[in-house]
């Protein structure tokens, strides 16, 4: 049933911001035409990483997969070696590794796990203390929007040049082994790193690791260019999967991503963190967190100089999100601003329901702008909302003292979305009567069941084409 022919209030709204003006919506699909038409230029310039042919297995440097003995040394001493001798391919054949402590990937390495190499990461959380004494052996990272230095991700890469980690091999974090305690030890850590985040406290003397609750995440690429993760299997882990932080030209394609501890969460699956020219494609994910999530920073250290950078020109397609928290998301920590993102093609809630199927968060601590989004072609089984668009995540509202940097969302579009089963609420768009959000697009949407059709609140210029729930 087309909610139109009962639903008065919605069409006294479309009149009211639409002004009867239907060349508006001419207008609009040009602009979109133009938009999607973006995609192919984006991805001229979105090229896999090339290799040297060399090979490095990492059984000649002392490697022995018997799931009993340490490899780590072993596969790093293959790594820096490969790098050194201009790059290639290190190799991890078929069998069980267990690694204590991170892998450091370098510039020029293909980080190669053949089908049946199963990589099992150790749970003393003093084997990934690697970084300099004057930070108590802590990295640089950024944890939840905010930079610091603490435990090292599993696998960690800084400032490379034309890195992969490819193969039809698994990572394991065994969160379940150990890890997932911290979650509930973690708040006074977390509260301090965002306010030494708020303040501007030097990232040098944000300092966490031994005696703290920080989880480090799998595998993070910092300020990485020519990046490529294709074909791995990631499972159990201790926090976000795959974390991208103000890299440019990314691909993810062909992962397979399987869920931690359900009850801790914060297993996101695919994190473009501050990241320029992406492409995540053909993967599956199954998160207890976000599926895929883009993000650009939290608050005021997403301002600064040495924290900000927007995400730009991401293309998200073809891929399959299982189950979780939400199937595509932005924010809530996306204060250094986020625009041109292209979402087609995805499959969500195909094995147990999502939260929201698209989730665009943030609040009035945030500031920053999301602009440029476009998504089309989805498919939601079950979710509680097919569309959740929310200016108050965690129920912080705007307040001129207190939370003062209201986000700005424009520039919106959202086409052929195709849900079953929407179990609160169908559509949900929230903006801030200070600072409206502008330019929603709302085309050739079907919402097969839904408890409540939709609420929308505080939009300037709103289109609204075939939209029918219940």
């Amino acid at each position: 049933m087309n909610i139109f022919k009962n639903c008065k209030s919605l069409i006294i709204i479309l009149l009211m911001l639409l002004g009867g003006n239907q060349s508006l919506n001419s207008q609009n699909n040009v602009e979109l035409n133009d938009a999607w038409n973006e995609i192919d230029k984006i991805l001229e310039r979105i090229v896999p990483p090339v290799f040297p042919e060399n090979e490095y297995s990492v059984l000649k440097y002392g490697a022995c997969p018997d799931g009993v003995t340490d490899t780590r040394d072993a596969i790093n001493s293959a790594i820096d070696i490969c790098s050194a001798e201009g790059g290639g391919k290190v190799i991890l054949p078929q069998g069980n590794y267990l690694v204590n402590g991170p892998l450091i990937l370098k510039s020029n390495v293909n980080l190669h796990l053949e089908e049946g190499a199963y990589v099992r990461f150790g749970t003393n959380p003093k084997d990934y203390l690697i970084g300099e004494e004057k930070y108590n052996g802590c990295v640089k990272v950024r944890w939840e929007g905010t930079w610091c230095y603490n435990y090292s991700p599993l696998i960690y890469c800084w400032g490379a040049n034309n890195v992969a980690i490819t193969g039809k091999g698994t990572i394991d974090g065994q969160v379940d082994k150990y890890w997932f305690e911290w979650k509930f030890l973690q708040k006074p850590d977390q509260s301090n790193l965002q306010q030494m985040g708020e303040n501007l406290i030097p990232i040098d003397k944000r300092l966490f690791g031994e005696g703290h609750y920080l989880r480090p995440g799998t595998i993070e690429f910092y300020y990485c260019k020519n990046v490529l993760v294709e074909g791995i299997t990631s499972r159990m882990p201790i926090e976000r999967n795959i974390h991208p932080t103000f890299c440019d030209n990314v691909i993810i394609r062909n992962v397979n991503i399987q869920p931690g501890v359900k009850k801790i969460r914060n297993d996101d699956g695919i994190d473009p963190d501050s990241c320029i020219d992406v492409l995540i494609e053909n993967c599956t994910i199954h998160a207890y967190d976000d599926a895929i999530v883009v993000k650009s920073g939290r608050d005021n250290d997403a301002w600064s100089e040495n924290g900000g950078r927007s995400s730009e020109n991401i293309i998200i397609r073809n891929n399959k999100m299982l189950g979780g928290h939400n199937g595509f998301s932005i924010g809530s920590d996306m204060a250094g601003g986020v625009r041109n993102v292209f979402v087609y093609n995805c499959e969500m809630g195909l094995v147990e329901p999502m939260q929201y199927g698209i989730n665009i968060k943030a609040n009035s601590d945030r500031g920053g702008i999301v602009e440029n989004i476009f998504v089309k072609d989805i498919k939601i089984d079950s979710c509680e909302s097919a569309i959740y668009i929310e200016t108050d995540y965690k129920n912080i509202q705007y307040d001129s003292i207190e939370h003062p940097y209201p986000p700005l969302y424009k520039n919106m579009f959202f086409n052929n979305i195709n849900c079953k089963v929407a179990t609160q609420i169908g559509i949900y768009i929230q903006g801030i009567e200070v600072k409206p959000i502008e330019n929603i697009n709302l085309c050739d949407i079907s919402i097969l069941k839904a408890k409540l059709p939709y609420t929308l609140n505080n939009i300037n210029s709103l289109s609204i084409i075939n939209l029918q729930i219940n």
